[in-house]
This record gives C-alpha cells, sequence and structure tokens, in this order.
C-alpha cells in the first residue's frame, strides 16, 4: 500500500475532470521545447479551471466534447500585457494523453506536458 501512495503521488491530476477533458494539471511546453527551457514564451499553464498560454490567459466558462478527443471551450481570455477581458471560443485537441493542440481561430500552438522536474527552479 505504500508503494502504491508514492506510486500515485506522481501521476498527473486530471485537470479538467468535471468538463471532461482528460488533460493533466501542470507546465507544457510548445512541442519541440525542452521542458529544461520552459519560459513564458513557450510555456502553457493547463489547471482546473483553464489554460494560460503565451499570448492568452483563459479560464473557461463552458466545455464540451465535439467528436473524438476534440472538445470546444468558451469563456474569458486576456492577454497577458494588456489585461483587457474579451469572451472567447475555440477547440482543444487532445493529441496524447500528454499532448494537445489550442485553436481559437487567433492563437494556434500544439504543447506538451513536462514534469515538475523537469522543469527550471522558477516553474517548479
Amino acid at each position: 500500500m505504500k508503494y502504491l501512495t508514492i506510486l500515485l503521488c506522481f501521476l498527473p491530476v486530471s485537470a479538467f475532470a468535471a468538463e471532461g477533458i482528460p488533460l493533466s494539471e501542470g507546465y507544457y511546453v510548445s512541442t519541440g521545447e525542452k521542458c529544461s527551457e520552459a519560459n513564458d514564451a513557450n510555456t502553457a499553464l493547463v489547471y482546473a479551471k483553464g489554460i494560460n498560454l503565451p499570448d492568452a490567459l483563459c479560464e473557461f466558462e463552458a466545455v464540451s466534447k465535439l467528436n473524438g478527443n476534440e472538445y470546444s471551450f468558451a469563456g474569458n481570455c486576456a492577454h497577458p500585457e494588456q489585461r483587457a477581458d474579451y469572451m472567447n471560443e475555440g477547440t482543444i485537441t487532445i493529441l496524447e494523453p500528454t499532448k494537445f493542440r489550442f485553436n481559437d481561430g487567433l492563437i494556434k500552438g500544439e504543447f506538451e506536458y513536462c514534469t515538475p522536474d523537469s522543469l527550471p527552479a522558477n516553474l517548479r
């Protein structure tokens, strides 16, 4: 039982279980980038209520499954520097359990999960 508890501590936590999106909470880097070189320009933070991308801080109000591994979302977003809120909608496609594609028509990106120990110290 002790080993099971330790193992469970290392598994990613489902971020959108209530909405049905099978992503893990934590940091993701743009596909092709190294986790050890994660920074504001190439990192997405997935958390229970939304996703913070390099160009948008988004909190979801509605999420629904479209087909296969594709989900639609709607919610408030803000540009990181301007902080002006705007309504946004788009799609998230789960490519693998640790990889997703974000597309809202303007911002597009593909991101892969990074384990906490693979990130720079300021993101752990």
